[in-house]
């Protein structure tokens, strides 16, 4: 194939060649042009070309980083039951968050509906979890975004290897489909941190609408609580002070590559779910996700109008719209839900796109 010189070794025009790079760029990249020597021609017309080819590749651009998601929804793990052995009361939108937020995720710059995968209910086994994060980072490149998503209930447990709850000996958990009250196949804090440190040289952001701990805060008709107690609910809620909550996920340094955190409430507070109006079998879905996904609407976060939500942006609509809706009725930090955002670069957009690496 002809290459960017002719049969004679002329440069074709500037804007046909830029159409070419082009459709290399949108072919993935894994086009090649080759040019043919010329027959007659001299050092000159190579020099015009060597130029005009720099010229080309730096108006092409740097390659930005594809997007790539896990998003996890479990309503109920079906084998978790409550200290009198009965079945736990279920969350109904949960699943319901998580295919929002898949699908607000397939519509990012830098995504596809290809590179979200969805778990929710039965799926979302731990096994079948680490499976398909193994898969996504095996797949994505070096310099990709990665995204991890959940929503559901929390829980803790006694700290369990490498023991590094030194204040109170407690491990945060994740509640997945097949997780029991004895902490059978519960996704730990310390556990989730080495999957994410597996990921090598791409931006990791982890989003947990759930709650921190098992508690004794009992649901109502109109507000469920996102949390379980575990070990048959003998493991207590620290009365003195306490670990940070999922500091496993919280970088000690800023990094070459980021690893960032969106947390649905603060230490000591509850994250729930209640109904919404826009919302229809189920017509719930948790504060924080729902907040989160009205954040990327037309009337969301972005005042500047400049096509992209940063995560300061995220974070002032999703607080304002929580306090309009929630917090301002309630009098104690305890009883509020308020979100934590644990952002290395918060005037960067939230998602793609972004340079790799």
């Amino acid at each position: 194939m002809t290459g960017p010189c002719d049969s004679a070794g002329w440069c074709q025009r500037p804007a046909r060649l830029l159409r070419r790079v082009s459709a290399s760029w949108s072919n993935g990249g894994e086009r090649t042009w080759h040019c043919r020597s010329p027959a007659g021609g001299g050092i000159r017309r190579w020099a015009g070309v060597a130029l005009l080819w720099g010229v080309v590749s730096c108006v092409s651009g740097p390659v930005f980083a594809e997007g790539w998601a896990l998003v996890i929804g479990v309503n109920s793990p079906a084998r978790f039951r409550r200290p009198d052995g009965g079945p736990i009361r279920p969350l109904k939108g949960a699943e319901q968050d998580a295919q929002g937020m898949a699908a607000l995720l397939g519509r990012q710059p830098g995504f596809h509906p290809d590179r979200v995968i969805l778990l929710t209910g039965a799926d979302a086994t731990r096994d079948r979890v680490q499976q398909e994060w193994e898969g996504l980072v095996h797949r994505s490149r070096p310099g990709d975004h990665l995204v991890w998503h959940f929503s559901g209930h929390g829980t803790q447990v006694a700290d369990r290897r490498p023991f590094d709850e030194t204040t109170d000996q407690l491990d945060e958990a994740l509640c997945l489909a097949d997780s029991d009250e004895q902490g059978h196949n519960l996704l730990l804090d310390d556990d989730l941190s080495r999957w994410l440190d597996r990921r090598g040289p791409r931006d990791c952001l982890v989003i947990l609408d759930c709650c921190h701990a098992g508690t004794g805060t009992k649901s109502d008709d109109e507000f469920l609580v996102r949390s379980l107690d575990s070990v048959s609910g003998l493991v207590p809620l620290p009365k003195g002070p306490s670990d940070p909550p999922w500091k496993e996920l919280r970088p000690l340094e800023k990094g070459a590559h980021r690893r960032e955190a969106l947390f649905a409430c603060q230490s000591g507070q509850q994250a729930y779910e209640r109904r919404f109006p826009h919302l229809q079998n189920p017509d719930r879905g948790g504060q924080f996700t729902q907040a989160f996904l009205l954040a990327f609407s037309r009337e969301g976060a972005d005042r500047n109008a400049d096509g992209r939500v940063t995560g300061e942006e995220l974070r002032q609509f999703v607080n304002r719209r929580l306090h309009e809706e929630f917090n301002r009725l309630r009098d104690t930090h305890a009883n509020r839900q308020e979100p934590e955002y644990d952002l290395e670069s918060p005037e960067e957009p939230l998602f793609g796109p972004r340079l790799a690496r």
